[in-house]
């Protein structure tokens, strides 16, 4: 409150701009309101904070300029581009990414969430010393439980004493100096997860997919562009929406996969199931031996990998299907 009132009562906007920089601060109308608590009344977006803040920083300001060369760089993606991943989880872009330019150039929130969750505890091993990896692991551990659809309040606690170590830490390897803003919030998503749940219930990810629907929509640029995005979104939606229930007997002429595909398209869940085996699978396929055990089944339990039925959410702790083993 006070580095905002001081901010209010400067006089020239340069004076302003350097009170920014020095503070982080300026004066809104919610520090009029009596109720109002600075600290706990904004929720932080997980996706800006964690993935495109902190993961993001580390490993462009810490990791790249003096712990990874590019020889271990070439290594990582060579990894990444020979693993075999869960349906649903494309991380070609990642392998390509990670030499681009300086190294990890152009990664989206979605593919550093990838990285930090999945990859880097395998990329990172024994890439740097012991004592960075170690802290980092204390952030992966705690961005693992903060990604969770359902946690319970000791998870929350967990999650905030790996937050704490993994800060303390932060400072000791890199100095104060390299402290910065979204280090310093993580010490408050405790307070968060208990005010507003899960980060699935407020983060991005979905309006930002869902913005990247809206640019994809075509127009002619002309006339009112709002109306034409909205109308295309909306008879998408609904066009899905009826041939994903159950369809009406139009008699024996029609035939509803030929008009499905008019409509929707031949596969609306993306990669087919022969496109996806040529993919990822085709030399797993043909090296594997176990006759008792099908890949394929196995990984379609994400979803038909055909379009025929919709995918599941799995969260970790269903038993897997019958039908995964053969």
């Amino acid at each position: 409150m006070e580095y905002a009132i001081i901010w209010k009562n400067a006089t020239t906007e340069a004076e302003r701009q350097r009170l920014v920089q020095s503070n982080g601060t300026r004066w809104s109308v919610f520090h009029e309101l009596p109720y109002f608590d600075m600290i706990r009344f904004p929720v932080y977006d997980p996706m800006h904070n964690v993935w495109m803040g902190t993961c993001k920083r580390i490993v462009n300001h810490i990791f790249l300029p003096s712990l990874l060369n590019k020889a271990k760089l070439t290594e990582m993606a060579q990894i990444v581009s020979n693993m075999i991943m869960p349906f649903g989880i494309d991380v070609s872009s990642i392998a390509r990414k990670i030499t681009t330019g300086e190294g990890f150039s152009y990664l989206k929130a979605d593919e550093w969430r990838i990285y930090s969750l999945y990859l880097s505890p395998l990329l990172l091993k024994g890439r740097i010393p012991g004592a960075n990896y170690d802290n980092w692991m204390l952030f992966v551990g705690a961005i693992q439980i903060m990604s969770l659809p359902n946690i319970a309040i000791s998870d929350a606690q967990r999650c905030h004493e790996k937050v704490v170590l993994f800060c303390k830490g932060f400072e000791e390897l890199y100095g104060k100096a390299s402290l910065y803003g979204n280090i310093h919030y993580h010490i408050h998503l405790f307070e968060q997860m208990l005010d507003f749940g899960p980060w699935h219930s407020h983060h991005a990810f979905g309006f930002e997919r869902f913005n990247m629907d809206l640019k994809s929509a075509k127009t002619n640029h002309k006339g009112s562009i709002e109306t034409t995005i909205a109308h295309k979104v909306l008879r998408s939606i609904h066009r899905e929406d009826f041939f994903s229930g159950h369809l009406p007997n139009m008699g024996s002429k029609v035939d509803m996969e030929q008009l499905k595909s008019v409509y929707v398209g031949n596969d609306i869940y993306g990669l087919g199931q022969q496109q996806y085996q040529n993919a990822y699978l085709s030399h797993e396929l043909e090296v594997s031996k176990d006759k008792d055990f099908s890949l394929v089944d196995f990984v379609e339990y994400a979803g038909s990998l055909d379009g025929s039925s919709p995918p599941h959410h799995a969260y970790g702790f269903e038993p897997l299907p019958c039908s995964t083993i053969q």
